[in-house]
């Protein structure tokens, strides 16, 4: 097979002042691909537990479910996303016994999502998963990357939020 690289020039990708090897491109898109990387990961995590749910399945309600469970409307602010869309999540969510929903006593217009004790358990292995993933880019990049990284998604939720306000 032929080399495709153009006479003169190295292979070898640029280092950064670190040693690593930077990947190229714009920030968003590696952010898109990087949670892509990090469902699969949870996903994975979460099958090899037994478990037969997804985080593009179920992660909207999942993540914010309380044990005391919380309204369709607080979960669709949460994620920003439709009543709608949080209605059909936890609907499937129901049918394979993660959650359970039950109408407001005191108003019988809303339904509160709570979990059952295996919607319970599955959160406690996501959350073991979560901290693996952690551990695992700590032992990657080191700690003092993983905070800078922290600050980094800092500044972007702020930069995101206040596009809100403008």
């Amino acid at each position: 097979m032929p080399n495709s690289s153009k006479p003169g020039r190295s292979n070898r990708k640029p280092r950064d002042e670190s040693g690593q090897h930077p990947v190229p491109g714009p920030v968003i898109p590696l952010i898109h691909r990087a949670v892509v990387a990090v469902t699969n990961y949870v996903e994975h995590g979460l099958r090899a537990a037994g478990y037969d749910i997804t985080p593009p399945r179920a992660g909207n309600v999942m993540r914010n479910l309380t044990p005391d469970g919380v309204t369709i409307v607080d979960i669709a602010r949460a994620c920003g996303v439709s009543k709608q869309a949080v209605s059909r999540q936890t609907e499937a969510l129901r049918e394979l016994g993660y959650v359970v929903v039950e109408t407001s006593a005191t108003d019988g217009r809303v339904r509160i999502v709570k979990p059952t004790a295996k919607g319970l358990q599955s959160r406690y292995v996501a959350d073991n998963v979560y901290e693996e993933f952690e551990a695992e880019l700590e032992k990657r990049v080191g700690a003092a990357d993983v905070a800078a990284f922290r600050r980094v998604m800092a500044a972007i939720h702020d930069i995101g939020e206040g596009a809100d306000n403008a």
